[in-house]
């Protein structure tokens, strides 16, 4: 079987380990589509930019980097010419498309693989769990490319309750997004701490964008509702950095608190593995919830406990291996980290609930397996 992963944004490292799971499958060709270049979000690289100068054979897979038409702007696509010759050469059996069913994105691939080698089948995978906003004007051309479709997935259940509500009648499942338990995995964490220069007392943690949604007010929060030998260790970048150093200030946190900037994936893991607990408390907004939080199951599988609230995908990631508590509820939050840091009989209970859940229905390997089985169902329906 000849796969061909199309994405619209860099494939950092720790998103290549999915198509080398694949890889390890037997019958099975992987190649890879990728920018040459492309601007990122810091909190995946410091730069601000993620660039590949050329083709590569390596972990199984082919990797083909081609331009897009606006690198600043990867909504915008692929040069056209360059995607239909890629597709041309690999004539693929299924195309794997990360991006959701109504993207810009996904029309441009689906009618470049209609031009050049229509026998391929289209497949996405999605994060859309808020109501899909359909017009009389763009009810049409949805409808219409997704008769071309063979199927997709959701990274949870309330996504593809919204993808089945918009019209979408092809065969669609939920999997989660694939972590690679070859980085995060538990580890001694005295000995880690002190080569990463951390304190040895409780420690809470939140990894990924500081941004106002993340519900970051509400951690310092409950940080301050917590006894004072508890520390917080947050990693990432965003626009409410400059906020949240001053909120730190004015709260008295400033020697609890530790704050770094976005790092790659490997050293987030080594990092990972040393939280007692992690926190994330993210809030909904009207046109944003939690669409996965990834964390979570990192955070699982290094055998720390989770402490999330109740925004979007959340629960249903933690499922009986953590704790939800309400979104905006700072009481709450407080009382479930202290939960997670000091009651050990939930910790002996959730810990290894975690270590469980992680490879079974999280890991790489667990969504390779379930990807491989849904592309062998859809072609033998041809």
């Amino acid at each position: 079987m000849k796969i061909l992963i199309v994405s619209p944004v860099a494939e950092a490292a720790h998103v290549r380990k999915i198509p080398a799971a694949l890889a390890k499958h037997d019958g099975v060709e992987i190649t890879v589509i990728a920018p040459n270049r492309v601007a990122v979000n810091k909190v995946y690289d410091p730069s601000g930019w993620i660039s590949y100068e050329r083709e590569e054979n390596s972990d199984g897979f082919r990797f083909i980097p081609l331009p897009l038409i606006d690198p600043a702007n990867f909504h915008k696509g692929y040069q056209p010419e360059p995607l239909r010759q890629a597709i041309k050469t690999v004539k693929p059996d299924v195309i794997q498309v990360w991006s959701g069913p109504v993207d810009p994105f996904l029309y441009q691939v689906t009618r470049a693989r209609t031009r050049v080698f229509s026998r391929a089948k289209v497949v996405f995978y999605g994060f859309d769990n808020l109501h899909i906003p359909l017009s009389r004007f763009t009810i049409p051309k949805w409808r219409s490319l997704w008769t071309q479709i063979a199927g997709g997935f959701e990274a949870d259940s309330e996504a593809i309750a919204c993808v089945r509500a918009a019209g979408f009648v092809k065969p669609l499942e939920r999997v989660f997004w694939g972590i690679p338990l070859e980085d995060f995995k538990p580890a001694d964490k005295a000995a880690l701490r002190q080569t990463l220069s951390l304190p040895a007392e409780p420690l809470v943690g939140y990894i990924g964008r500081l941004v106002t949604e993340k519900g970051l007010m509400h951690l310092l929060g409950a940080l301050g509702l917590l006894p004072p030998n508890v520390h917080c260790l947050l990693i990432g970048g965003g626009p409410m950095q400059s906020e949240l150093e001053l909120w730190i200030d004015l709260l008295g946190l400033k020697e609890r608190v530790h704050l770094l900037a976005p790092m790659s994936a490997t050293l987030v893991a080594s990092y990972m593995a040393c939280l007692d607990a992690l926190a994330l408390p993210s809030l909904s907004t009207p046109v944003w919830k939690e669409q996965y939080g990834r964390v979570l199951g990192e955070a699982m599988a290094c055998g720390v406990p989770v402490v999330g609230s109740d925004s979007g995908a959340i629960p249903e990631v933690i499922g009986e291996a953590g704790l939800v508590v309400p979104e905006a509820n700072t009481q709450a939050l407080a009382d479930g980290l202290r939960k997670a840091l000091f009651d050990e009989e939930f910790r002996s209970r959730v810990i290894p609930l975690g270590l469980k859940r992680a490879p079974d229905e999280m890991s790489v390997e667990a969504m390779s397996t379930h990807l491989l089985d849904f592309y062998r169902r859809i072609l033998r329906r041809n």
